[in-house]
């Protein structure tokens, strides 16, 4: 998948850009987990991020919904119209 923010051209990072964190790596189906994503120092910025869960049994079916309590953050559902399948 490819974010497409209106005006701006997706560029691709390397997991030395940035860390996504979760609170656990262990959870169980159904169950609320924790997820940091930040630049590695305080100049490192994003517009944006695409986070997916997959079956770990089936990695083409997505699992999960995602929720934020930062006002700045937005999520959105697969399909939404700046979000591309490549």
């Amino acid at each position: 998948m490819t974010p497409e923010h209106p005006g701006t051209t997706a560029t691709k990072c390397s997991n030395d850009d940035f860390v996504i964190q979760p609170a656990k790596l262990n959870y169980q189906p159904g169950e609320t987990i924790l997820v940091t994503v930040l630049g590695k120092t305080n100049s490192d910025q994003f517009k944006g991020v695409l986070l997916i869960a997959y079956d770990m049994n089936n990695d083409k079916n997505v699992v999960g919904t995602w929720t934020s309590n930062d006002t700045n953050v937005k999520t959105i559902a697969c399909g939404h119209k700046n979000v591309k399948h490549e």
